[in-house]
């Protein structure tokens, strides 16, 4: 069984049985104002099966009347065991409730032969008798004692019929069950979505939940979803069981009202939780593309873009301008903009500054466009500066010239290096220098084998020249290539994905990828791929590797000049997580004059010890297990084949270690002709 089955009929069966005084037998009771309803839960498969078969009667004995206690003979309230109802009783149902056709078809179908599928059978059928009382007393799950008097106290004996199987459960007829709601109940929004959660109450009382909105201002409410809503299987870490249901909101900004009610045993919605409002608003606004202009009259004219029909999403717009980037912006305009606005003037300008234009959402955020730099004056920058020489010794020393400015208003330099022309340079002066000549240290144990520098000029106002043109200086090549790295693995039952960033050298010529067994004293290890740098491989799926294996991969760069770097290197094996690939595809051979049909497929290489196959039959049928049997072969016989009828099958299978795999895809026989 997966483990969310796992986690339902824990959910259903166990906490049911919390209040029992039998494993076997579980029975709770709510007590109204004139009648007591009883409802029960076998705790396991073969105890449910009894219960069917035999029946159930149940019994009242007397305990105290008024305070007192009275010694009466037990009353049967069942005059004949009570078994679930007839195929027509169900049949009428399933026409109002889809929940009754599934519990329906669990009641009369087989039993399944494997344990596994029991406790399927039981946890899915008891879930469909939680959430409506005409489901549990057509399964001989409920009774409701109308023939009780206020002022006693009953002791309820269960019992099936010719068993020793029994529970009870006493009554008070002055304590009048009261149904809790669903407590805790709160909404978050998010863009155009609310998710609604809530805390179960009461983990046995509260089979399943039904959400209710309200567009109206909480004057009346309806269910947003069409079938109950599970709780969460599992607690959550103080132990509390929880619910929650995600909606994508009608419209923004309108007021909406949402509440919970629970779905108990007994077929009765508990009364409503708190309610909680949401107010939904575009989240997801476009950023103002700003721009600007420096009128004659030296202020500063923003102007930004906005979309005209998001106005009514917005509360309107704030100016804020930094002296540079990095500091704090202060807000400009002491009223907020209007939403329509789209221009401003700054009259008391920096001589230089950032601005961004900060669009008010909805609920009051501010959020900042890019900034915009404006600078007052425009001067002429310097001259882009030119080069005289450049040189680098065995030692590592490079020696930089070029020809001076001469411009009237000239400041100095700055010296821009890098080891890859596609990024930006970073500066190497810790200040502007006036001297035409540089001398800079490098290193010539590094991976790349170039470096590039650059020039720009600055005037007294820190306008800025273009780069002077880029100079490539080359390292000796003395040392191997970086290695590569592994990045990600996916492990399977059956493969071996590995990822890896290649080395980043520019004279990279070839990588290996190198496979040896962790445990192989021999040390030898297996070329499982090769590439050239041209072609930029970054991953690669080993089909070939074996269970219970740890390999240890290795990757390796070779540069142009034959140097090899330090293997990268992972350890890893197969990972077998108990569920194996599907069984796809199903073939099929139809002989026509017999109605046999013959399905065939490829047996996986593991050893199977059984075979589960499902079939749906005509278009009335669901798909649903059909047989189980034994894994020799590759191949069943299905005789009696019905003319013109569409017969689809799906199979899955249980190994040798117990291991299963995945249930297979839908697959449509042919249609015997008539």
């Amino acid at each position: 069984m997966n483990k969310f089955l796992i986690l339902i009929t824990c959910f259903v069966i166990i906490s049911f049985g919390l209040y029992a005084q039998d494993s076997a037998l579980s029975m709770i009771a709510k007590v109204e104002k004139e009648k007591v309803i009883l409802r029960w839960m076998p705790q396991d498969f073969d105890i449910w099966q009894k219960g069917n078969h035999f029946g159930y009667q149940l019994q009242r004995q007397t305990m105290m009347r008024n305070g007192k206690i009275v010694s009466e003979i037990p009353v049967f309230l069942t005059t004949k065991p009570l078994l679930p109802l007839k195929t027509d009783y169900w049949e009428q149902l399933s026409k109002k409730n889809k929940f009754a056709t599934v519990a329906a078809k669990f009641l009369t179908e087989p039993a399944p032969a494997d344990q596994e599928s029991k406790d399927l059978s039981l946890a899915i059928t008891m879930l469909m008798s939680n959430t409506s009382g005409t489901i549990s007393g057509g399964m001989a799950l409920l009774f409701e004692d109308k023939t009780t008097k206020p002022n006693e106290q009953y002791e309820y004996k269960l019992s099936i019929v010719g068993q020793n199987i029994t529970t009870t459960s006493s009554v008070n007829m002055t304590d009048i069950t009261k149904l809790i709601p669903p407590s805790n109940l709160y909404g978050e929004f998010q863009d155009s979505t609310v998710f609604i959660r809530w805390q179960v109450a009461d983990s046995v009382l509260h089979s399943a939940f039904v959400v209710e909105r309200s567009d109206d201002g909480g004057i009346s409410f309806q269910s947003i979803q069409d079938e109950p809503i599970l709780a969460l299987a599992e607690p959550d870490s103080l132990g509390r069981f929880l619910g929650a249901k995600s909606q994508r909101l009608p419209r923004f900004y309108q007021d909406y009202y949402y509440r919970v009610k629970a779905i108990t045993p007994f077929g009765i919605l508990s009364e409503s939780s708190n309610v909680v409002k949401v107010h939904g608003y575009r989240t997801r606004l476009p950023l103002p593309k700003v721009s600007h202009k420096i009128p004659s009259h030296k202020g500063v004219l923003l102007s930004w873009a906005f979309p005209d029909s998001l106005n009514n999403d917005i509360r309107g717009f704030d100016i804020l301008r930094a002296e540079k980037l990095g500091e704090k912006y202060e807000k400009l305009n002491p009223k907020r903009l209007s939403r329509q606005t789209r221009m401003f003037v700054d009259s008391l300008p920096l001589s230089e500054g950032y601005y961004q234009v900060a669009v008010i959402n909805w609920a009051y955020k501010s959020l900042p466009s890019y900034p915009e730099f404006v600078q007052l004056e425009d001067s002429i920058p310097p001259i882009k500066p030119l080069w005289k020489s450049y040189k680098v010794d065995d030692k590592g020393i490079v020696s930089l010239r070029w020809k001076a400015n001469n411009e009237k208003d000239f400041l100095g330099y700055s010296i821009f290096r890098g080891d890859n022309p596609k990024r930006e340079f970073s500066l190497i002066t810790g200040s502007i220098i006036a001297d035409s000549v540089y001398r800079d240290t490098v290193s010539l144990n590094l991976l790349n084998k170039k470096i590039y520098y650059s020039i720009i000029a600055y005037d007294k106002r820190l306008n800025a020249s273009i780069h002077a043109d880029t100079v490539i200086i080359k390292r000796p090549d003395i040392i191997p290539p970086a290695s590569p790295n592994f990045t990600d693995f996916v492990l399977s039952d059956s493969t071996i994905v590995l990822s890896w960033v290649n080395s980043p050298n520019e004279d990279l010529d070839t990588t290996f990828l190198y496979r040896s067994i962790k445990t192989d004293s021999s040390h030898s290890r297996q070329l499982l791929y090769s590439f050239a740098a041209k072609d930029s491989i970054n991953t690669f799926t080993d089909t070939t590797a074996l269970e219970k294996v740890l390999y240890q991969y290795q990757l390796v760069a070779k540069d142009d000049a034959a140097l090899l770097s330090k293997p990268a290197l992972i350890e890893l094996e197969l990972l077998f997580t108990g569920v194996r690939r599907p069984i796809n595809p199903i073939n099929f051979k139809l002989q026509e004059d017999t109605h046999t049909l013959f399905l065939e497929w490829n047996p996986p290489k593991e050893p199977v010890k059984k075979y589960i196959l499902y079939r749906k039959k005509g278009n009335n049928e669901k798909m649903a297990l059909y047989k189980i049997f034994e894994g020799k072969n590759g191949s069943f016989k299905e005789s009696d084949i019905e003319i013109n009828l569409q017969y689809s099958y799906r199979i899955s299978a249980v190994f040798d270690d117990d291991s299963e795999s995945k249930v297979s895809n839908v697959f449509d026989a042919p249609v015997l002709k008539k």
